[in-house]
C-alpha cells in the first residue's frame, strides 16, 4: 500500500496578531503563537482571546533524589518578636496600710463614658406623637401610647392629668394663657394694668404678731427695731485668721475624709433613688422635653437600613432599602475592573460569559472587521476579514485607462473567484490578469443589461507584465461579446512561459490535448482531480464522498487514490514539540498533558486559599446552635488561574474535580462542653461533600473541625463551609481574639485536579 507522505503544520502568527485578530478556532483545531511557543486548541465556540493555553497532563512524580551534605550551620538569627502577655498571676497577700498621703491636687475631669445599653422594658417601634406608657403594674411592662391615651388619675404617689380650668387655656404649642374670667378680679381693689406703690403694703400683709398690724411697713420696722435685745456686750468676732487663733472656741468635731457615708455620725439623711420601676411611678420628677423629627440631611444610613429615622415628613421603620437614589455623583471604587453585573442582587465586576444566558441578541455584521467587505457574496475567513468562498463569483465593472486598456487586471476578491462577472459600461481591452497560479481557471462573462459592450482579450499584450499576459488562439485578438464567456487556464509552454491561455475558444471544436495545454476532456464533475495518468495523458479522479480521506499513491501504476492516512507505515520521522499546541509553554520543566496542553508539575501549593478574616481584636462571632450554618468567608487570599470567585461566603468554581481541605476555630467557654460538626456543603445542588469528625469541648474550650473530600462537577457549582453546634456561649463562639494582628478563624484550601 502506498501513502502519499505529509507533514502537519498548525496555522502560525504572534501573539500579538492573534490577539488582535480574535478568530473562533474550529473543533480540534491547534493554533502556534510564534513568539511565544504557546498553543491553543479551538472548541469551535470560544474566541482566541477566551481560549486557555493548551497544557499536557501532570507526569508522574519522580524518584526523590539522594539527600545532600550537610550544610554548616547558620548565623543565629535575629530576635523573635516578643510573645503576648502571659495571664494574670494570683493576687497577693493584702499589704499593711500605709501612711496617709498629702491630699493630691484634683485630677482632670475624666472622659465622657460610653452610652449605656437600652433601658428595660422599652419596646421596640412607635411612630412620631407617641409616648412611653405604663402597659400594666407589672415591672418593665410598658407600650407605645398615642394621643387617644387617659393619663391616670393624680395621686399622691402619681403624677396624674392636668385639668384645665376656668381662665386658663393652653394651644397647640404648649403656649399658656390667663383669662381673668373666674380668676383675678381686681388687685388692691383696683382693676386693669395695676402698678403696686409702697403705699400698697404694710405690715398686715406680712406675717407678724398683732402689735404692728394695720401699721406701715417703716412703723412696724421700727417697732421691732425697739423690741431687740442689747448686743452692745457681745463679743467681736474674729473674721479673719486662723481657727487656732481665737479664744474660748468651742471643739470642732473631727470630720473624716475616708471611709464610707454610713460610717459617720450625725449625717443628714439621703434621699433614696429610685434603681426600678417605670418613670411614671417617681415623684417631684422633672418635665421631660418633645423629641423632634431628625432633619433628613442628618440622617445617616448605617449597614443598608433606616432606624426608624424621620425622613422629611415620613418615618421609616427600622429595616432594608431596595432603592438608594443619589443625588449627586457617586464615586466607584477604582478597584473594579471589567463590566459590572447583577448576581443575587449584588452589584459587583466580572467577565461576562459568552456561552450562557448573560448574552443575548445577534452579532451585527459591522462588529466583524466593521464590515468591511462584508456582502452577500463574502463569508468571515480565519483571518479576521471578510472573503469570497474559493470558486466564488465576484461582481466588477473594470476601469481602463485613456486608451481603455484594463492592465495586470485584479478586482477585489480575484484571488479566490471562480467567475469574474463583468458588468460593462463602455468597451475596453484586458491586456492581463493578475494572481496567476498554474492550472487556475477563470471564466470570464460579459453581462451587460440589454446593452452590447464587449471585452476584447489582447494577445501577449505588452502593457501588462509579462506572467499577467494573455495568449488567445491564433494570435490575435479575441471577443468577449455581450452575454457570453470564456474560460481562461493559466499554463506553461514549452519555454517556460507563464500565460493565461483562452481555452474554450471558437476555434476548438474538440478538447485540447495535454501536448497543446488541454486536459483532453471533455466535461468535469465538480470535485474531480486531473492528474497525469499517463505521457501526455491527464485522467480525471472522482472526490472522496468521505471527509477523513487523503491522497495517497497506493493507487495502480502508483496513480493517486483516496485513502486513510496509515500511521504504521505512511508518517515518518519525529513529531516536533511545535505540533503539539504549536509548543506553548513546551520546556525542560514541562510535560504534555491527556488535555492537550504543556504544563508544568502541580505545586503543592493549593490553587485557591479563601477566609474569614478579620481587623485586629475582632471576635468570631456568636454561633448558632442546633442547624446547619454557614460560615464567614470573606478574603480571597490565592486564586490561580482565577477559577474561583467569592459572593456572600460561597465559593463558585466551574466544571472539573476538585479536593478540598479546611481548617476552623470553634471556642466555647464553659465547663459543660459542647459538640461541633463542619462540612463542605454544595449548596447549589443541596448536598454535601464531605464533613469532618465529631469535635467534642468537654475538656477543651476551643476546637479545631477540620473537612477533607474531593467532588468533580460538570459546570458551575457554588460551595459554603458549614458548621453544626449544640452550645452557644457568645461573641467568641467562631473566633477568639489574640490581638496581634489580623484575626483568622477559617480557611478553605482548594485543588483542582483534573
Amino acid at each position: 500500500m502506498n501513502v502519499v507522505k505529509t507533514r502537519l503544520v498548525p496555522a502560525q502568527d504572534t501573539a500579538a496578531n492573534w490577539t488582535s485578530n480574535n478568530p473562533v478556532l474550529l473543533i480540534g483545531e491547534l493554533v502556534y503563537e510564534t513568539d511565544t511557543t504557546k498553543l491553543k486548541k479551538g472548541d469551535g465556540t470560544t474566541a482566541w482571546n477566551d481560549l486557555d493555553y493548551w497544557e499536557g497532563p501532570q507526569g508522574e512524580t519522580g524518584a526523590t533524589g539522594p539527600a545532600g551534605a550537610k550544610g554548616d550551620k547558620g548565623d543565629t538569627g535575629d530576635t523573635g518578636a516578643t510573645g503576648p502577655t502571659g495571664a494574670a498571676g494570683s493576687q497577693g497577700a493584702k499589704g499593711d496600710k500605709g501612711d496617709k498621703g498629702d491630699t493630691g491636687a484634683p485630677g482632670a475631669d475624666g472622659t465622657d463614658g460610653t452610652d449605656g445599653a437600652d433601658g428595660l422594658g422599652v419596646p421596640a417601634g412607635g411612630t412620631t406623637g407617641q409616648f412611653l406608657a405604663k402597659a400594666s403594674d407589672a415591672d418593665n411592662d410598658t407600650l407605645w401610647a398615642d394621643g387617644s391615651y387617659t393619663l391616670p388619675t393624680a395621686t399622691g404617689s402619681v403624677l396624674g392629668g392636668i385639668k384645665i380650668g376656668d381662665g386658663l387655656a393652653i394651644d397647640g404649642s404648649g403656649v399658656v394663657s390667663v383669662d381673668a374670667v373666674g380668676g383675678v378680679s381686681s388687685v388692691f381693689t383696683r382693676t386693669g394694668d395695676v402698678v403696686a406703690t409702697t403705699s400698697d403694703y404694710d405690715a398686715s400683709q406680712v406675717d407678724n404678731d398683732s402689735g404692728v398690724a394695720g401699721s406701715s411697713v417703716a412703723d412696724a420696722l421700727d417697732t421691732l427695731d425697739a423690741d431687740k435685745a442689747d448686743i452692745s456686750s457681745l463679743a467681736t468676732v474674729a473674721t479673719t485668721g486662723a481657727y487656732s487663733d481665737l479664744s474660748g472656741k468651742p471643739s470642732l468635731a473631727t470630720v473624716a475624709t475616708t471611709g464610707a457615708y454610713s460610717d459617720l455620725s450625725g449625717t443628714p439623711s439621703l434621699a433614696t433613688v429610685a434603681t426600678t420601676g417605670a418613670y411614671s411611678d417617681l415623684t417631684g420628677k422633672p418635665t421631660l422635653g418633645t423629641i423632634s423629627s431628625q432633619d433628613a440631611s442628618l440622617v445617616a444610613i448605617t449597614g443598608g437600613t433606616i432606624n426608624g429615622t424621620t425622613v422629611g415628613a415620613t418615618t421609616k421603620a427600622a429595616g432594608g432599602f431596595t432603592t438608594l437614589t443619589a443625588t449627586s455623583t457617586t464615586t466607584l471604587s477604582t478597584g473594579l475592573s471589567g463590566p459590572l453585573k447583577a448576581a443575587s442582587g449584588v452589584v459587583s465586576a466580572a467577565a461576562i460569559d459568552l456561552s450562557g444566558s448573560e448574552v443575548t441578541g445577534n452579532l451585527g455584521v459591522s462588529h466583524l472587521n466593521s464590515g468591511n467587505d462584508a456582502s452577500a457574496s463574502t463569508f468571515w475567513s480565519g483571518d479576521g476579514t471578510w472573503k469570497p468562498a474559493t470558486g466564488g463569483l465576484i461582481d466588477d465593472n473594470p476601469a481602463g485607462d485613456m486608451s481603455h486598456n484594463v492592465n495586470d487586471y485584479s478586482p477585489t476578491g480575484l484571488a479566490n473567484a471562480a467567475v469574474v462577472n463583468m458588468k460593462l459600461t463602455e468597451d475596453f481591452n484586458l491586456t492581463g490578469i493578475a494572481t496567476g497560479v498554474l492550472g487556475r481557471v477563470i471564466k470570464l462573462v460579459v453581462n451587460n443589461d440589454g446593452t452590447a459592450y464587449k471585452c476584447t482579450l489582447k494577445n501577449e499584450n505588452a502593457n501588462s507584465s509579462a506572467a499577467n499576459r494573455i495568449k488567445t488562439p491564433g494570435g490575435g485578438d479575441y471577443v468577449i461579446n455581450a452575454s457570453s464567456g470564456v474560460d481562461l487556464v493559466y499554463a506553461q509552454d514549452a519555454s517556460s512561459n507563464q500565460r493565461w491561455v483562452v481555452a474554450n475558444s471558437a476555434s476548438i471544436t474538440t478538447p485540447l490535448g495535454a501536448t497543446s495545454g488541454g486536459t483532453n476532456q471533455s466535461s468535469v464533475a465538480q470535485g474531480d482531480l486531473l492528474y497525469g495518468s499517463a505521457t501526455n495523458t491527464y485522467s480525471l479522479l472522482g472526490k472522496s464522498t468521505s471527509s477523513t480521506r487523503y491522497l495517497s499513491n497506493q493507487g495502480t501504476s502508483n496513480s493517486p487514490s483516496w485513502n486513510q492516512v496509515n500511521l504504521a507505515n505512511g508518517v515518518t520521522g519525529n513529531l516536533p514539540v511545535g505540533n503539539l499546541n504549536s509548543g506553548a509553554s513546551a520546556d525542560a520543566t514541562t510535560y504534555w498533558r491527556g488535555d492537550g496542553a504543556w504544563v508544568s508539575p502541580p505545586s503543592p501549593a493549593p490553587d485557591v486559599i479563601i477566609e474569614d478574616q478579620r481587623t485586629q481584636n475582632t471576635n468570631g462571632g456568636t454561633a448558632t446552635t442546633g442547624a446547619y450554618t454557614t460560615r464567614t468567608l470573606n478574603t480571597t487570599v490565592r486564586n490561580n488561574g482565577s477559577i474561583a470567585s467569592l459572593s456572600s461566603n460561597q465559593i463558585t468554581l466551574g466544571a472539573g474535580t476538585y479536593y478540598f481541605e479546611t481548617e476552623g476555630m470553634q471556642f466555647y467557654n464553659a465547663s459543660t462542653g459542647f459538640l461541633v460538626k463542619e462540612r463542605i456543603r454544595n449548596i447549589t445542588d443541596s448536598t454535601t461533600v464531605a464533613e469532618s469528625v465529631n469535635a467534642n469541648g468537654a475538656n477543651f474550650p476551643c476546637v479545631y473541625p477540620r473537612v477533607s473530600g474531593i467532588v468533580t462537577i460538570s459546570g458551575s457549582k457554588a460551595f459554603a463551609l458549614q458548621y453544626y453546634r449544640t452550645q452557644t456561649n457568645g461573641a467568641t463562639d467562631l473566633g477568639n481574639p489574640m490581638n496581634i494582628g489580623t484575626e483568622t478563624y477559617a480557611r478553605v484550601k482548594i485543588w483542582k485536579v483534573a
